[in-house]
């Protein structure tokens, strides 16, 4: 607990994070008190027609007398008899009852601090800038790792820090795609240019084959910009791969040209191939329309960035061609290469059956390649980073309750009011797919936001209930409470139910936004998602029969089932 103390300190002074949370604050719980025991009859159920009258029944309010008596008499007596006065009822202690039951069971708060069940003390931090910000994110684990190193020894043993993020992973990727780029472009680069210097032996001629790649990187930049705004490093790794397929252009018009007809100019032999150059761009990039019409966002974008830059290298090359020297220039080594392979092509022409049987073996080991061929529908199977730092973040998600997440719940209505509608209406059939065994549990924004159509609701059919604050007050002093002791109560309960000014009115999500409360419950919310509206997102838990789920809300209007991975 002292390490993670200092720790937080330490993190807190860091830009790269706006917020470290390692247990309640007092200003929560003060905050929580202020904000909900005020609305305690608001959350009193979610389904306040069928529950409240039978719960507000004489039957019922003995029953609260009864269970108020003991409460005085356990080991919370000191904290009811606080609130007993205005609360008999006890709808804040269950209104607490409730968020406890859904705190996750792997964690617990030992004199403030967050702990796991194995004695981990959990740090939770809120970034101040996107975990895809490379730079920023490397320079806040650059920061966490030296604030680490500083700890002071804990019984006479290093502090550890395991951690689970986004970031990490953007970090650990980015450093792979650039390795990877760097490699890639070292070799290959350095293996063109030999060929080149080889066969061609001229350095005007590399500048023409390298103009139109330039140029379709270019193009390629500026167009998946304007599209999408960014270019993610997937999209640029893999779409700058796809796009090298560009430098056979100039290289196909050079080497026609340059084995043409001495003195021949290069329109003319531009006019001959530009058929064959235009169909094979239309090929190229027939194959990325494939790509791109696939359901996955980063495809496309690839997609989108090499088929922009294959139109802009093709075009580049028509653009360029004039600079080409007079035809017939052929190297000796460029006219010896085109030598063999024409007499490979004659003898292909004069053996056909050769030929067949050739087409024939490469048509059976096609067969058996396919044989093996196993579909792969998991894109997380193409995020490869370190093994040890999968196994680190999966540690770390299960001692926080989040191990195997990403699998949600997802209400959406055209605003914020209408979505936690849609997602009430959701929570009765997620407690039966729980009874049933389809899903373990379930973590959502139930207990702390409430729609206000539903809180009115609890105030309106309490309302119309008869006397309710007085046949409380007659069960009270049945069992022998004094009566007038509990006047408050039945002040503030008379008042709410008549409206009158000064009762507690509906909670909403501004009164909590930027107080102590808010990350309680902004995990759960997606305010803006344009013209789609708002959405509530609940949490699965050990989600044991996805169909079931999947089934229960097929027809649900604006409730959708999501699983990350399918």
């Amino acid at each position: 607990a002292r390490a993670a103390a200092r720790l937080a300190d330490e993190l807190e002074a860091s830009p790269r994070v706006t917020k470290v949370r390692r247990g309640v604050e007092e200003e929560a719980e003060r905050a929580l008190f202020e904000t909900y025991f005020p609305r305690r009859y608001h959350f009193w159920s979610l389904a306040p027609e069928r529950e409240l009258p039978e719960e507000t029944s004489d039957a019922a309010l003995t029953e609260q007398a009864r269970a108020l008596k003991d409460a005085l008499a356990g080991p919370e007596g000191p904290f009811v008899r606080g609130l007993a006065p205005r609360d008999p009822l006890q709808r804040f202690r269950a209104l607490l009852g409730e968020l406890d039951r859904r705190r996750p069971p792997e964690l617990e708060v030992v004199d403030g601090q967050l702990f796991s069940k194995d004695g981990h003390a959990i740090l939770f931090l809120e970034l101040a800038d996107s975990p895809f910000d490379g730079a920023r994110q490397r320079e806040l684990l650059d920061h966490l790792e030296a604030a680490v190193a500083a700890l002071p020894p804990i019984g006479g043993a290093a502090v550890t820090l395991e951690a689970s993020g986004v970031n990490r992973f953007a970090v650990a990727s980015e450093e792979v795609v650039r390795r990877d780029l760097g490699r890639i472009s070292t070799f290959s680069l350095g293996g063109l240019l030999l060929l080149f210097a080889v066969l061609f032996g001229r350095p005007t001629r590399l500048a023409f084959f390298f103009a139109p790649l330039l140029a379709g990187m270019l193009v390629a930049t500026s167009v998946s910009l304007i599209v999408f705004g960014e270019i993610h490093a997937l999209s640029l790794a893999f779409g700058s791969a796809i796009l090298g397929v560009a430098i056979d252009y100039p290289v196909h018009l050079s080497t026609h040209h340059d084995l043409g007809a001495p003195g021949s100019s290069p329109g003319a032999t531009l006019r001959q191939l530009r058929p064959s150059l235009l169909l094979a761009g239309a090929t190229t990039s027939a194959g990325l329309l494939g790509i791109g019409v696939a359901g996955f966002p980063g495809l496309r974008e690839m997609a989108v960035f090499a088929g922009a830059g294959i139109v802009g290298a093709l075009g580049a090359t028509f653009l360029l061609a004039g600079t080409l020297s007079p035809g017939g220039s052929a190297s000796r080594a460029q006219r010896a290469l085109a030598a063999r392979l024409a007499r490979w092509v004659a003898l292909g022409s004069a053996r056909r059956g050769g030929a067949r049987w050739a087409l024939v073996g490469i048509v059976v080991v096609a067969v058996a390649g396919l044989s093996s061929l196993r579909w792969q529908d998991d894109l997380g199977a193409l995020d490869l980073p370190r093994p040890e730092l999968l196994a680190e973040d999966e540690r770390v998600q299960a001692r926080v309750g989040e191990a195997g997440a990403g699998r949600f719940l997802i209400a959406q209505g055209p605003d914020l009011e209408a979505a936690l509608r849609r997602h009430e209406q959701a929570l009765e059939s997620l407690a039966r797919l729980r009874e049933r065994g389809s899903i373990g549990g379930y973590a959502s924004v139930e207990p702390l936001l409430r729609s206000v159509s539903l809180q009115e609701r609890n105030r309106a059919v309490l309302a119309a209930q008869d006397h309710v604050s007085a046949r409380t007050l007659d069960a009270l002093a049945a069992l022998g409470f004094v009566r007038s002791g509990f006047d408050p109560f039945a002040t503030e309960l008379e008042a709410l139910l008549a409206g009158e000014p000064g009762a507690a009115a509906p909670l909403v999500w501004s009164e909590l936004r930027g107080g102590p409360l808010e990350p309680l419950v902004a995990p759960f919310l997606v305010e803006s998602l344009g013209d789609r509206g708002a959405a509530v997102v609940t949490r699965l838990q050990d989600v044991t029969d996805p169909a079931a789920v999947r089934a229960a809300f097929a027809e649900v209007e604006g409730v959708h089932y999501f699983d990350r991975r399918g």
